[in-house]
């Protein structure tokens, strides 16, 4: 009996895959027939390197560190040496709450891709919507505490570790509630400890005698705790005074090296101190906004009965210490946006009196705006776009007459989906009296995104034109453009934030009074290079010339080192097991077959962490290893438009897809695995199947395995498709192989990890 119990516990190591390959105390020996002998030793390399027929091709954990490299490795834990590649840095946000959501939103969404949605915390109270310095805003307000309204805003996961280095950085407007009285205090945001019942980080707005001018903007950290409810003190950095009724960004730095915590305000440095991480400093718990935690008590509200309470405008976290400059590029925002995020009517702006530092801040405006009939609403990147499914004379959205300065520096980037390449197209253009200022868009004999600024207002004169870099245009696929004038110097051009082609020299600018034109450009007053396709969130940047390190906090990218998704990752067993987020604009790529072909059987399996609405390719093959360029792409599993795990290849010249019953998009994790052999087109989602028998085999092609986003081509092929292909959520354990695994096999990885 013991002797068969030994041999099915055997098997189901060798079989069960990724999900039991953790290092355990035993020798190895690969040179003999299955099954492999196991002895006791300090040094077992794991199943991949026990198992050498069958096992995975490449295998990607997400251990990796971060790295702000432009591109940096992915480890193989198969055995086979098969490193693979992120294509982008990998320090990005741990959480970013855009605060986009609009009115009567109950949950806020994580543009990090790291699934830390945002919910309202606290009773009797309301938060309303309210403009904030990046777009939207949220206002803590309405109880029966005549004071403080005990409202508030949490994540659901812990977005960084206090006993680590990281930085939160959020936009606050105390409102009307600034401290006024000695020893009263106005909480921002904090990190509680899952050991004690206190904060042990939090941004606070305090009335204190250390205070240079009180109220003024603290950041602390709690000591060692004395007792449950208390700690032996704080140390606190105190900076520059909290005025109400004003936004500013408020910043806190640990850098857990030099255990120096900083406080910047509008990104700029204001003190430094201290501080010794204490016994259980917080690792697990949850960020919240509105309140922080002393004495076992909630504290220090920022909502209000009456009057303005404190607003919590755009909120980030990274679990690294950000440097300097890198905060400093943190208060760069739109002096206009066009969020294109309304329901049904006519779009409206938002914006800011300056590109940097606090100041007031626009409400949503549509005085001035004039949509041309042609154009709409429609399902965008996020969010609504503005669409324009055909060009012509009434395809347009029309906006304030001298919404961009051209006499001095201005930036202007859109995300856009070209969807004809037949002619000239234009993203944004603003005209003077006789001549257009300057244009964004598409030059269809160059085939490439272009950028002309005239010298004068003259009909004569001969605009400057810089070009993007060759194959930056992918038609029916989400791209960022964005074109920079740089005062007295140059312009040019950025395309999916980083620098492409050659600037071209410009050192005249004058001031063009006319309408700013979303999607034409006006010559002669006709309408020419009409806009085919979709633009979302237009930003406008007044006074301010971006650069690729203003642009990638902008954007967004990926980010390792987030809790990963083997069961007992917050608690034992795999507590050091950690997994990537992407946050909808990058990607991981393996060249395993980027010179010999692929099997036309194989698996791909992962865990996926999405949230409710969130979309995008989990993995996939293609002939590219980044990019939404290319020729081909198959062996797709996805996110669809619905929330459900998709898995196809093409077949027949044609996508054919399998898709689960239940949705993925809860912010849970799920066991992914998509396979072709002889038993079919098969789909698991936790166990459960999905299968087609119809289509037993996939093309043997050479290409890349990529994660985290691919082109979906054909262009509008397949069913259910993301509007944007790169995904926003979290991958852990990647594996392929080069054959199709069994039920049994699926369901061993499912129970061994559940």
């Amino acid at each position: 009996m013991r002797r068969a119990l030994l041999v099915v516990l055997a098997g189901i190591l060798l079989a069960a895959g990724p999900w039991l390959w953790i290092p355990a105390g035993g020798a190895w020996t690969a040179a003999v027939s299955v099954p492999a002998t196991v002895a006791a030793s300090a040094n077992f390399p794991g199943v991949p390197q026990i198992v050498t027929d069958g096992g995975p091709v490449f295998y990607h954990r997400g251990e990796d560190l971060q790295s702000s490299s432009v591109t940096s490795t992915a480890a193989d834990s198969s055995g086979s040496g098969q490193n693979g590649t992120y294509a982008t840095p990998t320090n990005g946000s741990s959480m970013w709450w855009r605060m986009d959501d609009g009115s009567g939103a109950t949950t806020f969404a994580d543009a990090s891709g790291a699934t830390n949605t945002g919910q309202h915390t606290g009773s009797g109270m309301t938060i309303t919507a309210s403009p904030g310095p990046t777009g939207g805003a949220y206002m803590l307000g309405a109880s029966s505490n005549p004071t403080f309204a005990q409202a508030a805003l949490s994540s659901v996961l812990s977005p960084f570790r206090a006993d680590r280095g990281f930085t939160v950085s959020v936009w606050a407007n105390l409102g009307d509630t600034a401290p006024t009285a000695s020893g009263t205090r106005a909480a921002v945001a904090h990190l509680t400890n899952s050991s004690y019942p206190r904060s042990d980080v939090a941004l606070v707005a305090d009335h204190s005698t250390n205070c240079a001018a009180p109220p003024c903007w603290t950041f602390t950290m709690a000591k060692d705790p004395s007792t449950l409810t208390g700690v032996t003190g704080w140390d606190t950095v105190y900076g520059p005074t909290a005025v109400s009724n004003t936004w500013a960004l408020v910043t806190g730095v640990f850098n857990a090296g030099t255990g120096t915590m900083t406080l910047y305000v509008n990104g700029t440095a204001a003190a430094t101190a201290t501080h010794t991480i204490p016994v259980n400093a917080a690792t697990g718990r949850n960020i919240g906004f509105g309140r922080y935690r002393i004495a076992g008590a909630w504290s220090s509200y920022g909502g209000r009965d009456t009057g303005t309470g404190m607003i919590i405008g755009e909120a980030r976290t990274w679990r690294r210490a950000l440097s300097a400059a890198e905060v400093a590029m943190l208060p760069v925002r739109a002096t206009s946006r066009w969020a294109f995020d309304e329901a049904s009517g006519t779009p409206g702006w938002t914006g800011s009196a300056s590109s940097t530092g606090g100041g007031t801040v626009t409400a949503r405006s549509t005085t001035g705006v004039t949509l041309g009939s042609a154009a709409a609403l429609a399902t965008g990147r996020t969010g609504n776009s503005l669409s324009i499914p055909a060009a012509g004379a009434n395809g347009y959205l029309q906006g304030p007459a001298g919404q961009v300065a051209t006499n001095g520096s201005f930036s202007a980037g859109a995300w856009v989906k070209l969807t004809s390449n037949s002619t000239d197209r234009t993203i944004i253009s603003q005209n003077g009296t006789n001549t257009t200022a300057f244009t964004i868009g598409y030059d269809q004999a160059q085939n490439r995104w272009a950028m002309r600024f005239w010298p004068s207002d003259s009909a004569a004169a001969t605009p400057s034109v810089t070009y993007s870099a060759a194959n930056s245009v992918v038609l029916n696929q989400w791209t960022h453009v964005a074109g920079v004038y740089e005062s007295g110097s140059e312009i040019r051009l950025y395309v999916n934030g980083r620098s492409s082609g050659t600037a071209t020299a410009h050192t005249t600018g004058w001031a063009s009074s006319g309408a700013v034109q979303i999607g034409r450009r006006l010559t002669g007053g006709a309408t020419v290079a009409g806009w085919q396709g979709q633009i979302d969130d237009l930003r406008i940047f007044n006074g301010y010339a971006l650069v690729t390190a203003t642009l990638t906090p902008l954007l967004g990218g990926a980010a390792v080192e987030e809790f990963g998704g083997l069961d007992g990752t917050t608690k034992t067993g795999h507590a050091g097991s950690t997994a990537i987020a992407f946050g909808g604009v990058a990607n991981g790529w393996n060249g395993r077959y980027s010179a010999t072909a692929a099997p036309s059987a194989f698996t791909v399996e992962c865990l996926v962490r999405v949230a409710a609405g969130d979309r995008g390719v989990l993995a996939g093959f293609a002939d590219t290893s980044s990019g939404l360029a290319g020729a081909s792409a198959d062996r797709l599993l996805y996110v669809d438009t619905a929330g459900k795990a998709r898995f196809g290849v093409i077949s027949g010249g044609v996508p054919v897809t399998v898709v689960s019953a239940a949705t993925v998009s809860d912010g849970a994790w799920h066991h992914v695995m998509g396979s072709v052999g002889a038993g079919g087109l098969k789909l698991y989602v936790d166990g459960v199947r999905v299968v087609d028998t119809a289509v037993t085999t996939s093309a043997s092609t050479t290409g890349y395995w990529r994660w985290g986003g691919q082109p979906l081509l054909p262009p509008g092929g397949w069913p259910s498709e993301p509007p944007n292909p790169y995904l926003t959520g979290t991958v852990d354990e990647l594996a392929a192989y080069s054959r199709q695994l069994t039920d049994q096999e699926n369901l061993w990885r499912v129970y061994a990890n559940y």
